[in-house]
């Protein structure tokens, strides 16, 4: 009866160990066979990018892809042609206002040594021209007529016609200036005369300058001025008028310079050369007379 007890919890301790093995061995299986499938689905995510982007690589290749590809080279080479032609045009203002500055240099080079000629001392006289001047007058009226704006004749001037100017200024005792070099020859002449018959335009007179074309830009025709300007204040006139073309901005800057204003300016007032010449006028305002007086 011991003897059977004994073995009966013997079998049932092993059965019961062996039990207690086998779930533990089971227990060990699931383990490893949930580790497998965590490690499986790593290496399945890690597969997923390297599929896109081998679908990326596969879609790129396709036609529509490389078309695509081809239209953004496109863009691009316009892009750059376009950058290209934006430095060009950058480059050519640069070069065009490099331009414009030499030649504002030069011009302002020209001016200097106009105005260096201007203060040049030089040697001549001033005294009245008389009727053995006229010849070398007429030249001077004749080369501004067939070359010059500064009068708006067609035909030369005769010395019939010169004589006849001469006297006329005497009569008015009009003043005509000379500007005379060491040889006794003349190299220009200012003058004035009536500006209108009306008596009450007596204190007012038009005047004129003129040089001998190889002595322009020698500061000749500002002395002549400020002489004729001289002789009206010393005649009693008020109003010194002068009618310049307007292109003439030599004789323009000359007047301003002398203090003449400008009052007026008649467009397309006359036809010469083939063109239409606007007359601007200018004027200068003395203090003289003292006492005007009317009739």
């Amino acid at each position: 009866m011991n003897i059977d007890l004994h073995r009966f919890w013997y079998l049932h301790f092993n059965t019961f160990s062996v039990k207690i093995q086998l779930t533990k061995n089971k227990e060990q299986r699931t383990k490893i066979i949930e580790t497998r499938a965590k490690s499986q689905d790593k290496r399945t995510k890690s597969k997923e990018p390297r599929a896109k982007s081998q679908e990326q690589r596969t879609k790129s290749k396709e036609p529509g892809s490389k078309i695509k590809g081809l239209r953004s080279k496109t863009r691009n080479i316009k892009h750059q042609t376009q950058n290209t032609e934006h430095r060009t045009q950058n480059t050519e203002h640069i070069t065009h206002n490099t331009e414009r500055r030499t030649q504002n240099a030069e011009r302002r080079t020209q001016n200097t040594e106009r105005e260096t000629r201007n203060t040049k001392p030089i040697n001549m006289q001033l005294r009245p021209c008389t009727e053995q001047q006229l010849p070398e007058i007429l030249d001077i009226y004749n080369d501004a007529i067939l070359n010059t704006t500064a009068l708006y004749d067609y035909k030369i001037r005769t010395m019939e016609m010169m004589h006849v100017w001469y006297a006329n200024k005497q009569k008015g005792n009009y003043p005509v200036v000379g500007a005379f070099d060491e040889h006794d020859t003349l190299l220009g002449f200012s003058t004035y005369g009536m500006f209108r018959v009306q008596p009450a335009y007596k204190y007012t007179v038009e005047h004129s300058v003129y040089v001998r074309p190889d002595k322009r830009g020698s500061g000749i025709g500002m002395i002549l001025l400020k002489e004729i300007i001289k002789k009206a204040e010393e005649q009693d006139y008020h109003v010194i008028v002068g009618a310049i073309d307007a292109s003439n901005g030599v004789s323009i800057k000359l007047h301003e310079k002398e203090g003449f204003e400008f009052c007026g300016l008649i467009k397309q007032s006359g036809y010469k050369f083939g063109q239409w010449l606007d007359l601007a006028f200018y004027q200068l305002i003395l203090k003289t007379p003292e006492s005007p007086v009317e009739g």
